[in-house]
């Protein structure tokens, strides 16, 4: 496997929440396309969500470090509090991936002297763009659902 998903979360209270389920489907997803994924570098992306009292300690997505043993690249990313009951929270997750990747094609691009890794950017993003199309369309069909009961209910 060379892409990990994972989350980190201060209370149980959200294991239903919008963005835990979008975690999980996309955690599935790759298991999907795992034979489609170059097998390295490795990437592992970390959704840390705020909890009631507890929350990361920085904003947005940061770059840990690569362990030249495993192979892989560490990412964690703070998700903002209003994505976490959000309708938008699968899309937003399917962006995140985007970012690590694009992220990680800059670190491997300007440390390639350093590490000898070569990052295949656009191989990662043909296997995962499935993903992000079937993020965009659950998210689409959530909408169509909720407008339908609205206006028929």
């Amino acid at each position: 496997m060379s892409l990990y998903i994972s989350m980190n979360s201060a209370s149980r209270e959200l294991d239903e929440s919008p963005i835990y389920r979008a975690i999980v489907l996309l955690a599935a997803k790759v298991m999907q396309q795992r034979g489609n994924l170059p097998a390295t570098p490795q990437l592992d992306i970390t959704f840390m969500i705020p909890g009631q009292f507890e929350r990361p300690e920085f904003e947005g997505m940061r770059m840990g470090n690569y362990d030249h043993v495993t192979g892989i690249l560490h990412f964690e990313v703070a998700v903002p509090r209003h994505i976490i009951h959000s309708t938008q929270a699968a899309y937003y997750t399917s962006m995140v991936l985007l970012d690590a990747i694009d992220n990680a094609a800059y670190y491997f691009r300007d440390t390639f002297n350093a590490h000898g890794v070569h990052f295949e950017a656009e191989q990662w993003h043909r296997a995962l763009i499935s993903l992000i199309d079937t993020a965009n369309s659950n998210t689409a069909n959530s909408r169509e659902s909720t407008l339908h009961r609205r206006v028929y209910a």
